[in-house]
């Protein structure tokens, strides 16, 4: 691509978040020419105005009237710059959102006014499935969390242009497939992004009762390192979102495992080129806005395994769903031991704000106060013995989505199936003089299975069978004709059967034993 550079530029520096470039694949054509415009936060944009008058960016301020963004032209080499300014002055990653041309940033800034004007919420919000909850919880396994980050991060990088990008993703999808195997509903699909090659990963579980009203939970998959990161740059990504992806890859082993069956729709995804600008993410929320898909809520789970506060979960409270963050308040206090706060991370931070800029209720719980967060996120040493060894802490944000799962996408646990009937002998025994007929009752059977009856003893007894009703000297379905007292019927049980019939009847005087083996239906 001819611009990686500036994408780079916009995410790389120290911090846990990123920014969404706006317009898809039209915005990847349009960055060519010599000045791009940007949105910024309106805490940074006096931060902005001392770089224009200094000479430090070239361009001006073209809208800076709005509530919480501006729209800015600059020189589409001092992007670097800008987010040098946004990292030293705000400790932000990246910090604005980049646009092909005046038109779009205009457009993109009246559509966060709308989101900030008439924000969607659900009016739904209840706990009342304390059921599904503890059956979800019950099963979570820190052990499985800790291998997955051990796994992700075992990856060179996972960065979006790289081959073990590529492989990262597939390896998520193959977990996520094996996790789904038995479940001929549930569908992992890779999803395919215009101009870079990682693919984001997509598991659905559809609702059994409203599968037009969708429930997220995402975390992205990629990792980075560096300014300029190349097939051999070292990033383990552990926390930063490893992490991330192993919290909810855990989940949704348990909601597959378990038999949870919800009742809206399910998604858990993780999303590709996160740390360029949102991109996965955004093109995924776009299309579903485009396809007017009702998401009704959308979680992120972006680094959840380094406690670096004395808080144990900390809801980002800007540029989220204020009506959902207190539901998550809510389902921490109601089902969890846990104690949480608020943070603010600012503008464009993670993938939720992908969702929120295009009007969906979005809530991200992070690891700590963003003061707090890992010090070793976008470097070679962001690896699970730096966030302690384990993933206790990673674990917490497992329990909480799943708490938001069991609440907000509702349904039950699935009834136990009915247990497999199982087969069984019997043993009768008698004497018979010449021509005496022994009957017996038909025996119960389902239909596939296997049935056989077996005579033997002393004199000459001969074997009669008959499905569905009893046998006589002329009416049967199976009679062997052998001399002396050994014969054998066996056969499959046909379809729409119910019952055989056995009888034996003494050829000459006769003692007999008669085995039975078959399977009854379960009552």
């Amino acid at each position: 691509m001819k611009h990686v550079f500036f994408i780079a530029a916009l995410a790389l520096v120290p911090g846990a978040c990123a920014v969404a470039p706006d317009g898809g694949a039209e915005h990847e054509q349009g960055l060519q020419g010599d000045d791009i415009w940007v949105t910024v936060g309106s805490d940074a944009l006096g931060a902005v105005r001392e770089a224009l008058g200094e000479g430090t960016l070239r361009g001006a301020v073209e809208d800076g009237g709005a509530k919480h963004a501006a729209v800015v032209r600059i020189r589409r080499d001092d992007a670097a710059a800008l987010s040098r300014i946004m990292h030293d002055r705000f400790n932000r990653c990246g910090g604005y959102v980049a646009h092909a041309t005046r038109e779009i940033a205009g457009a993109a800034l009246r559509r966060e006014l709308a989101v900030d004007t008439r924000q969607k919420s659900f009016d739904g919000y209840s706990i009342d499935n304390g059921e599904v909850v503890a059956a979800l919880l019950d099963e979570l396994a820190e052990s499985n969390i800790a291998s997955t980050i051990s796994s992700l991060s075992s990856f060179t990088n996972r960065y979006y242009t790289t081959s073990t990008g590529v492989a990262a993703a597939e390896w998520i999808a193959a977990l996520w497939q094996g996790y789904a195997a038995d479940r001929d509903d549930v569908s992992v699909e890779l999803y395919a992004h215009a101009s870079y090659p990682q693919r984001s990963v997509i598991l659905t579980i559809p609702g059994a009762e409203f599968p037009d009203e969708v429930v997220v939970i995402g975390a992205h998959l990629d990792s980075t390192a560096g300014w300029a990161p190349g097939p051999g740059t070292v990033a383990p990504g552990a926390d930063d979102d490893a992490s991330g992806v192993a919290s909810m890859s855990e989940l949704a082993r348990v909601v597959l495992e378990s038999g949870y069956q919800p009742a809206r729709t399910l998604k858990f995804m993780a999303y590709a080129a996160e740390e360029v600008g949102l991109r996965g993410s955004g093109d995924i929320a776009a299309e579903h806005q485009q396809q007017g898909v009702d998401v009704i809520g959308v979680l992120q789970l972006d680094m959840t395994n380094y406690n670096g506060s004395s808080q144990d979960i900390a809801l980002v409270s800007d540029y989220t769903n204020a009506a959902q963050n207190g539901f998550l308040g809510d389902l921490i206090d109601t089902y969890l031991d846990l104690n949480w706060t608020f943070t603010t991370c600012g503008y464009g931070c993670s993938d939720h704000a992908s969702w929120h800029t295009r009007g969906f209720a979005a809530s991200f719980p992070f690891e700590a106060r963003f003061s707090d967060y890992n010090p070793y996120i976008h470097s070679s040493s962001d690896t699970l013995a730096n966030s302690g060894g384990d993933a206790e802490h990673a674990l917490k944000f497992s329990r909480l989505a799943a708490t938001y799962v069991a609440e907000l996408a509702k349904g039950g646990m699935a009834s136990e199936p009915p247990p497999e009937p199982e087969p069984v002998s019997q043993t009768f025994s008698g004497s018979l003089v010449r021509g005496q007929f022994d009957g017996f009752d038909g025996f119960p059977v389902v239909a596939g299975t296997r049935f056989v009856a077996s005579v033997s003893g002393s004199g000459d007894a001969d074997l009669y069978v008959r499905v569905g009703s009893p046998p006589s000297l002329s009416t049967y379905d199976c009679r062997p004709r052998r001399a002396g007292a050994r014969e054998t019927c066996a056969f499959d049980v046909p379809a729409g059967a119910d019952e055989i019939y056995v009888a034996v009847r003494g050829y000459t005087n006769a003692s007999y034993t008669l085995l039975v083996n078959y399977t009854p239906p379960v009552e």
